[in-house]
């Protein structure tokens, strides 16, 4: 990785000691972040070596923060990557290729949460994707994907009014993120009323899974769809 000074020659920051995996090494880097909250931080797309590193900028070597289990479609690992992104809360939300999906890693895991797309599935339908590419969030916290092989922009949809669901016995309901909830100063993110009454703090902003235990369940929760609501651009 290089920076350009205002002479227009390259200082490197990152990398610079030949093609391989060693924690100084990249192998074919593509996207790269630069942490919002910390200008000296940066995430590099480690493509060809199918994870994402994170550099202190001027450092000797990287840590790896997503994937680097080889190539593979199970949610630790990625396959191909091209894109990364952060939110405000350190969450890193990658491209993953050649997974045709895009997964979520919080600071610190050792598994994503897949946000869209399905493993491995490559598809034309509003729920599938195919080789995406660059992503970018907007002011709303909405997530924009280029969906590379289908010529198209998806937008995937962040927080709406408040929904309330009902659902039958051993249901499983799964929301994903990118998620923002509509009151944060509520401190729920979701809440389940019947048959036991359960809440779920907002600091938990990403993937839930809930299955009732009873004849019945009512859940309710800051998501357009419980599904975690997107919507289709295809320009």
């Amino acid at each position: 990785m290089k920076k350009l000074n205002s002479s227009s020659s390259g200082v490197v920051i990152a990398g610079n000691n030949g093609n391989g995996n060693a924690t100084n090494q990249f192998n074919g880097p593509m996207g790269i972040y630069i942490d919002v909250n910390n200008g000296s931080i940066i995430y590099v797309v480690d493509s060809s070596n199918h994870r994402v590193q994170r550099w202190v900028i001027g450092g000797t070597t990287g840590t790896t923060v997503a994937g680097g289990n080889s190539n593979g479609a199970a949610l630790n690992q990625l396959n191909s990557p091209r894109a990364v992104i952060s939110d405000s809360n350190g969450n890193l939300y990658i491209s993953d290729t050649n997974n045709h999906r895009i997964v979520m890693w919080s600071s610190g895991a050792t598994i994503g949460i897949l946000i869209a797309g399905t493993s491995g599935v490559q598809g034309s339908t509003a729920t599938t994707l195919k080789y995406p590419n660059g992503i970018t969030f907007d002011a709303n916290k909405n997530l924009y994907v280029a969906d590379s092989n289908n010529f198209r922009i998806q937008k995937y949809i962040v927080c709406a009014s408040t929904t309330t669901t009902t659902i039958a016995t051993t249901t499983t309901v799964t929301a994903v993120p990118p998620c923002t909830p509509q009151s944060r100063s509520s401190g729920t993110l979701f809440s389940v009323t019947n048959p036991t009454s359960s809440t779920y703090p907002s600091y938990t902003c990403y993937a839930y899974t809930w299955v009732a235990t009873g004849s019945s369940a009512t859940l309710s929760f800051f998501f357009r769809h419980d599904s975690g609501g997107w919507m289709l651009d295809d320009v």
